[in-house]
């Protein structure tokens, strides 16, 4: 199954001023509350793939698509992302993490690490990557989302179990201390050749 995704400049912005309620009109945007909002600016709950602690969010993003950093870095109002929630054995796969707002030292510069990590179906590890700076520089603009420059690639086996894999992601901002864990459920199907 694929996932059909636009990501706009502005989806992480501040959000709602503390104390107010919903109604059918956009919600205003204040600096009291920060976090995910939709193309209306409306705030969106955290998910277990998409959190937010201030104004730091990111997002897990799941593809097969080999272009997505070509296609990422071409100049464009909004991004339009092939996610997906399966994949068959022997087919690779991209696991990157979307962040905006991260927090900057005393030389203006944003220092992410980010951990991967791929769980099988029963749960265990399967495999993962720790502490790879993820971002070190210039923040993105504010409320503007950025991939990280470290990412998972992965496939599944011939050998490896069928069933539903975990995804999971941790990234911290090193300057905040902030630290935000996202998780993507990735069902591995049989391989194209088998029925």
């Amino acid at each position: 199954m694929r996932l059909s995704l636009i990501l706009t400049p502005l989806v992480c912005l501040l959000a709602l001023e503390s104390g107010s309620t919903a109604s059918s009109e956009p919600e205003p945007v204040g600096p009291s509350k920060a976090g995910w909002v939709n193309h209306e600016r409306k705030s969106v709950p955290d998910t277990e793939r998409r959190r937010s602690v201030g104004a730091f969010c990111a997002s897990l993003l799941i593809t097969d698509d080999p272009n997505i950093f070509a296609n990422w870095d071409k100049p464009s109002e909004s991004f339009a992302y092939q996610g997906i929630e399966s994949i068959r054995k022997g087919a690779f796969f991209i696991a990157v993490v979307a962040f905006a707002n991260p927090s900057v030292d005393a030389s203006g510069n944003a220092r992410l690490v980010a951990d991967f990590s791929l769980l099988r179906p029963d749960g265990s590890l399967y495999g993962e990557m720790k502490d790879l700076q993820a971002w070190d520089g210039p923040p993105p603009k504010e409320n503007i989302l950025e991939l990280t420059t470290k990412y998972l690639k992965g496939r599944l086996e011939p050998t490896d179990p069928l069933g539903t894999y975990q995804v999971v992601a941790t990234i911290q901002d090193q300057v905040s201390g902030k630290k935000l864990e996202l998780r993507a459920p990735l069902l591995g199907g049989p391989s194209a050749s088998q029925p």
